[in-house]
């Protein structure tokens, strides 16, 4: 019997967690992601948003629990994280929005 990996585990908690944020662990999975496209950090576009999003939604981090994001929610999601509306999202601001999604 295969040893279970902690994707595995995450997906077979999915929809269980009553935490209100992201673990620390799962920060840790997905800020380098986020990094990966803040080269310049001072934060993401939306057309960069929408690529995280849509590696997140391929399970990339191996955090087992992100919904599926269609391209055409990406704008609305980036507006409501976007909290002091300079069409940019700072990690803060995209932490914070994913701790709340």
């Amino acid at each position: 019997m295969p040893v279970p990996t902690k994707k595995e585990e995450n997906r077979n908690k999915f929809g269980q967690n009553t935490e209100i944020a992201l673990v620390e662990w799962e920060k840790n999975q997905i800020k380098p992601l986020f990094k990966e496209f803040d080269t310049d950090k001072k934060g993401i576009d939306k057309d960069k948003f929408a690529q995280i999003m849509e590696r997140l939604s391929s399970d990339e981090c191996i955090i087992g629990k992100v919904p599926r994001v269609e391209p055409e929610e990406c704008d609305s999601i980036f507006e409501k994280w976007d909290t002091n509306t300079d069409g940019v999202l700072t990690w803060e601001e995209f932490r914070e929005g994913a701790n709340k999604w």
